[in-house]
């Protein structure tokens, strides 16, 4: 892989703003310029055009969700046409070209090269297993568990075809790997470690201790990329969409590359300490949701600048609080449980035992739901159908909650005893996976059908099993 030294600027502030501020704009040009670009490179190397195949077919995935980065001659398209598009020039020590970047949507980065090659990278989790997977034995650069890792795959003329997988690095990072062991180690105890407690204060602070105890090892990124792999792991234990799904991504070794959020539903009096939690690693907040007086519920939706990982934290809100600094402050508890509080005191915070409420993955929109049911999962209504988003989630997985916790309820008058029975009986939503065709570059919400879709996940909800 080409030496290339690549600092991002930061994307965002740490500042809470409305979501109005974050005017996620459509790309229609740019999109047509990236998919005929791709479509261009495929018609010059026959074994892309063979993986596409098999990617597009095996996962009900689009093979333009998985592409890492691309890189082209520069006289195939000017600098002047890609600032046009959106992207801007970002700061580069590099060995084949000028590297481009598009903040604004969701599009892969350009590298403009001085001479007539061409090269395509894959993104993959685990670059050896997908090598195993497809019968590859190509050399690969950079040790295990490292920041960066890429194979070329093929090289048809001047069509050069590679994976990569990343593990806490942006788009062109490429670091000496000094902290593998250290790396290895959080990821082991990430993956491992104790989630329920008495208390999800004192898991909070376990948690919280554990993270500090890597702070001065890890880069943010690298901590970041270990504890997002291990949450993926754990909510797929709890998940019989994401296992199904997981082991068609897998057939050709891509693993969950292909990720577009992760959602953590919170309590009221740990949401402060939990976006906390998730800056201290790195991630930075973007918009903020407020579903409006009556919804009963917020969220914040935070972003890693350099490794990219995405969460929706959501939680429940009073009528008043929707243009208060969430963070800034303890949230005190309201006399009624939402939604989300709801999950939350039968399954505990998302960040411990009761793992992610979802995870959302690029997809071919009805094609996943199609296979998916043909597999026994079957998909809600669409809660967005608009050509530039389409989300689902999956029916809900039902999980039953402890007993003390249901009993704490009701003890304190949240639930009633007809609720109470219903819960231990027959168990209450618990999670998803929500599958996403993000088109036009489009890289927000809608705000309307998230919240009808809060509703439809409410863990009292009387359909389905227990719902």
């Amino acid at each position: 892989m080409a030496t290339i030294i690549y600092q991002r600027k930061p994307l965002f502030d740490s500042s809470m703003v409305e979501m109005n501020e974050w005017d996620w704009k459509l790309f229609p040009e740019t999109e047509a310029f990236l998919s005929g670009q791709i479509r261009s490179y495929l018609d010059g190397n026959r074994y892309a055009e063979m993986v596409r195949g098999e990617i597009e077919n095996i996962t009900s995935t689009r093979f333009i969700d998985w592409v890492d980065s691309l890189e082209i001659p520069d006289n195939i398209v000017s600098d002047q046409d890609l600032l046009r598009l959106g992207y801007v020039k970002a700061s580069v020590i590099s060995a084949t070209g000028d590297v481009y970047v598009h903040d604004g949507g969701t599009f892969f980065p350009i590298v403009l090269r001085p001479d007539m090659e061409y090269r395509l990278s894959l993104k993959v989790d685990d670059l050896a297993h997908f090598l195993a997977a497809n019968h590859l034995s190509h050399r690969t650069l950079g040790e295990k568990n490292a920041p960066l890792r890429s194979a070329e795959l093929n090289r048809e003329g001047s069509y050069s075809f590679q994976a990569v997988e990343r593990r806490g690095s942006g788009p062109f990072d490429l670091h000496e790997a000094t902290d593998i062991s250290e790396y290895s180690a959080a990821l082991n105890l990430l993956s491992s470690r104790k989630r329920t407690f008495d208390d999800d204060v004192n898991g909070l602070k376990d948690l919280n201790d554990m993270i500090t105890g890597f702070a001065d090892s890890l880069s943010p990124p690298r901590l970041a990329d270990a504890f997002f792999r291990a949450e993926r792991n754990y909510w797929q234990t709890k998940n019989k969409a994401g296992k199904v799904q997981f082991k068609r991504q897998e057939l050709l070794g891509l693993g969950w590359a292909n990720h577009d959020h992760h959602t953590y539903r919170c309590s009221r009096e740990n949401f402060g300490d939990i976006i906390s939690f998730f800056e201290r690693m790195g991630l930075k907040r973007r918009e903020r949701f407020f579903a409006g007086p009556q919804a009963g519920w917020g969220a914040q939706v935070m972003e890693h600048p350099v490794s990219g990982q995405v969460v929706f934290a959501d939680v429940d809100l009073g009528p008043e609080e929707g243009h208060t600094d969430l963070v800034g402050r303890k949230l005190e508890p309201l006399e009624k449980l939402g939604t989300v509080g709801l999950w939350v005191s039968l399954h505990g915070e998302s960040v411990l035992g009761s793992g992610m409420h979802h995870l959302a993955v690029r997809s071919e929109f009805m094609g996943m739901r199609a296979e998916l049911k043909t597999r026994n999962v079957s998909s809600m209504a669409p809660f967005s159908d608009f050509d530039f988003l389409k989300q689902s989630f999956t029916e809900a997985e039902h999980w039953f909650p402890p007993k003390e916790r249901v009993e704490r309820l009701l003890g304190a008058g949240y639930v009633t005893d007809v609720q109470a029975s219903r819960f231990m009986e027959h168990g209450a939503i618990g999670s998803h996976l929500e599958i996403v065709q993000r088109n036009r570059g489009f890289k927000g919400f809608n705000q309307d059908s998230v919240s009808a879709v809060i509703r439809m996940t409410d863990p009292d909800r009387r359909s389905g099993i227990g719902a």
